[in-house]
């Protein structure tokens, strides 16, 4: 039994390469899936929160600690609350 080197190598690179493609576009699929997700989850969630139904007794404003205001997400979404 003879072995064709060249062709086996060339096969075993093109398969390791579409392997390795298939894995990393399946990782961003994956990733794009819980990102739309979790913006949904937070479209239908927000509410909850941004139209709190507590009784304001003496008149007060509503006060909001938001970590990571630094970041551009936070900056968004303090801008969003206020």
């Amino acid at each position: 039994m003879s072995v064709h080197y060249p062709g086996f190598i060339f096969s075993s690179i093109f398969y390791f390469g579409l392997g390795t493609s298939a894995y990393i576009c399946g990782r961003a699929i994956l990733n794009f899936g819980k990102r739309v997700m979790t913006y949904f989850k937070s479209v239908s969630n927000s509410s909850k929160y941004l139209n709190a139904k507590l009784p304001n007794v003496r008149n007060e404003s509503y006060t909001a600690v938001i970590y990571g205001a630094g970041t551009k997400a936070g900056r968004i979404y303090a801008h969003y609350l206020a």
